[in-house]
Formats: structure tokens, sequence, C-alpha cells
């Protein structure tokens, strides 16, 4: 994947100076960094300047992300490429043109990263805010959905092709893989893990809820992050084994 071959360059480049393993979880560095500035933009966009920063602290000081940063693990760049494409849904109605770049790179580098489940909840999430939200069913967001699959095509398909070309057998052994995993049903163990991997967000999004309770289903930002949530917790649950690590998507909106 994406992730290991740019954990194995890093080690390779760094190893006059660090160990392996040390130069490998240094790559580490650039995905939080992606993180943490989606994370700050998507606060800025979806609310005003200023609360950017403090939602990249929040998002700082989760348990979860405290526990799972240092790991060299896929599962860090899954959330780099969550939070870029959750941004550019957030800017899909300012700004259409790099919405749609935006999440087209999120949709091609998450595949490369971390196979079928980022994308399912991206495209998941952009297929359900037009179906269930008028405000969403606009022509310029068709283009945006549009124009992020046409750049993130090349990306998914060439790696496809060439895997078929070159290792037809390895290719429909990851197909199998990544499909029988989709058995599970792992969602209450998400939410209940929650009640710490998301402190002290929580009790933040928890007062949110009740603040704003009357307006959760008119206002198009709590449209995005209700739907995110709830189609990241639907492919977790079916999708990802009962690893507290698997939760981290539940933490963006």
């Amino acid at each position: 994947t994406l992730f290991r071959s740019s954990a194995a360059v890093s080690a390779k480049l760094l190893s006059p100076l660090l160990n392996l393993h040390d130069g490998a979880r240094l790559f580490n560095i650039i995905w939080l960094s992606i993180l943490l500035l989606m994370v700050g933009m998507t606060g800025r966009e979806l609310w005003s300047r200023g609360v950017g920063r403090h939602a990249t602290f929040i998002m700082i000081g989760t348990i979860g992300l405290i526990i799972s940063a240092h790991s060299l693990t896929a599962e860090v760049a899954n959330l780099a490429c969550l939070a870029t494409g959750f941004y550019a849904l957030a800017l899909a109605k300012r700004r259409p043109w790099r919405a749609s770049g935006l999440l087209g790179v999120a949709l091609g580098v998450g595949f490369l990263s971390f196979g079928l489940m980022p994308i399912l909840i991206l495209l998941s999430t952009s297929l359900i805010l037009p179906l269930l939200f008028k405000i969403w069913r606009t022509k310029s967001f068709a283009k945006v959905l549009s124009l992020s699959i046409l750049i993130a095509s090349p990306l998914i398909l060439s790696w496809v092709l060439l895997l078929q070309y070159y290792y037809p057998a390895m290719l429909l052994s990851w197909w199998q893989f990544n499909l029988n995993n989709f058995t599970q049903f792992n969602h209450l163990y998400f939410l209940r893990i929650l009640m710490w991997y998301a402190w002290p967000a929580l009790p933040f999004a928890l007062l949110g809820l009740w603040h704003y309770r009357q307006q959760l289903l008119s206002k198009p930002q709590f449209q995005l992050m209700i739907s995110f949530f709830t189609c990241s917790l639907f492919f977790l649950g079916l999708g990802a084994s009962s690893k507290d690590i698997n939760a981290l998507p539940l933490l963006l909106p």
C-alpha cells in the first residue's frame, strides 16, 4: 500500500541517522500534519475563523489519537485521507472546484493507503447528503462528486490494472479479503468505546447536540457531520475488527 511504501522510503532515507523503525515511524508526522490541518480547516469552514484552532487542539487531546498517533499503522493515513474528504465536503458549497480536487485526492490516496473503507465512507456520505437533504441537491454538488470521481479514478484504476496484469492471483486474494471482512457487526463495540476513546471531545459534542438540537436536520454543517458519523459507524461496524484504533474515523465529526 501507499502507506507502507512511504514508510519504507522514509526509513531508507533516514537510515544514516535513525534506526529503520524510527525512520519509518517519522513519516507519521506528515500524515498527522495533514490530519490536523484538515481538522482545523474544517472547523473554520463549518463555523467561523478562530474555531479551527480550537478544533485542532481538541483533536490533538483526544485519547484515541494520543494512543494511536505514534503507531506505524495505515489507520493513521486512513484518518488523514478521511479528514481531507470531510473538509472537501464542507467546502463543496463555497469552493466547488477546490473541493472536487481535495475529495478526488482523498478518495484515490485513501484507496491506495487503506483499501475500500475510506472510499465507502466518503462516497456514501456524499450520496446520502443530496438524497436526504434538499439543500445539498444542487448541480454544483453533483459536479463536485463527478469531478472528484474522475480525479480519483486514474489513481485507483492504475493500481488495480497493474496488479491484475502482473499479479492476478494477488488481486483476487485482495478482493476476497476485503469483501469477506464486511461480515461483522461491531457497531455497539465502537459506540461503547467512544465513551473514553473520544474524551475530552465527547462532552463538547454532546453539549453541541443539545444546544443545537432544533437545527440538527436543517443546517448544512449538522447534516454533514451526522451523515459522516452515521456512514462511518455503519461501515466500520461491518468491516472493521473490534480494535480501538479502528474507531479513529469516528473522532472527525
